[in-house]
């Protein structure tokens, strides 16, 4: 059946390889593709993008789900696996969030009964998820103030782009209740919100530096040794405007 909906040859040699093992290991009641390999934009090396709903995951941390999953369904190329309970999907596809948007434009391999509403709780409002992201970037930004101090510029920078990224986000959520773009570029970020001129000309140096604080190849030595006081501190100034510009905003 899938191999009528879906045009990747990629995702389709995956599913005829491996779906009757996803059933047994793990008998999913939704399992979704989506992503470039069913959107048509894939690369030859690119990731496959799945949704596992499955209670088999209850009780294991949400990141080492999808280590274990790939551990027992291995592939030649990279598998993105959103491994979700039942009630996690359930809560996620009434929210904005990638798995809403995995269920309007993916494609459902498997579909199975939904939870009616009255079993679903803690599902949240735009506006609750962006105060939620709001008070992650204030932590962000907490958390690169104490690194300052401990003289870790580079950590310091790299988590004040972060906060400033958190805040930008926060506000596209919040204004346009869609998810915002999977970008870490704050300068384009801040242009489709309408930023002004000043505060979009602060996109561009804290974006620079989320690459150079973290990769030896984009600072050609060990970032460590790049960042001092002087670019953290101004980094900072730099996440705590764009804060105080989305502050205003919301």
């Amino acid at each position: 059946m899938f191999a009528l909906e879906i045009a990747d040859a990629e995702l389709r040699d995956y599913l005829a390889v491996n779906l009757g093992r996803i059933q047994e290991l793990f008998s999913p009641r939704h399992l979704i593709a989506f992503g470039s390999r069913v959107n048509g934009t894939a690369r030859p090396d690119s990731d496959l993008d799945l949704i596992i709903v499955s209670d088999a995951f209850e009780g294991i941390p949400f990141w080492e789900r999808s280590r274990r999953f790939n551990e027992l369904i291995p592939w030649h190329l990279r598998v993105d696996a959103w491994c979700l309970t039942v009630k996690e999907f359930e809560v996620q596809r009434r929210q904005v969030s990638l798995v809403a948007q995995a269920c309007r434009e993916g494609v459902w391999i498997l579909s199975g009964e939904f939870l009616p509403d009255s079993e679903v709780n803690g599902v949240m409002t735009p506006e609750e998820q962006a105060r939620e992201l709001m008070a992650q970037g204030d932590h962000d930004l907490a958390a690169a103030r104490a690194n300052f101090n401990l003289d870790l510029y580079d950590i310091a920078t790299f988590l004040a782009q972060q906060a400033a990224e958190k805040f930008l986000k926060a506000l596209y959520l919040f204004r346009f209740q869609t998810l915002p773009p999977r970008t870490h570029d704050l300068e384009r970020l801040a242009n489709a919100l309408g930023a002004p001129l000043e505060i979009v000309a602060l996109g561009r140096p804290l974006t620079d530096e989320d690459i150079r604080s973290r990769y030896v190849d984009a600072a050609g030595m060990a970032p460590y040794k790049l960042f001092d006081a002087a670019i953290a501190q101004e980094r900072l100034q730099q996440a705590e405007k764009i804060r105080e510009w989305v502050q205003s905003c919301l």
